[in-house]
């Protein structure tokens, strides 16, 4: 009899052993799933201030060769 009760309480220790575990490979794939959408977050946030950033330096460009251009023609004119 009380090698049974000690058998019953050996599975019930295996089976929370095992329930435990389940629960903390569980957690782990849930962090992890967290860990990879956070990087992909931040990631795509620099990817999109990198694009404005380079938007911002085309547009600054631009201007300086509006501005160019415009001296020229001003100077052309008042010859």
């Amino acid at each position: 009899m009380q090698i049974v009760h000690c058998y019953v309480g050996l599975n019930f220790q295996r089976q929370r052993v095992a329930e435990k575990e389940t629960e903390t490979t569980k957690k782990m794939a849930i962090s992890e799933a967290e860990k990879n959408a956070n990087v992909s977050k931040i990631l795509m946030e620099q990817n999109m201030m990198e694009k404005d950033s380079a938007r911002q330096k085309q547009e600054i460009q631009n201007q300086m060769n509006m501005a160019h251009e415009k001296s020229l023609a001003d100077a052309a004119f008042y010859r």
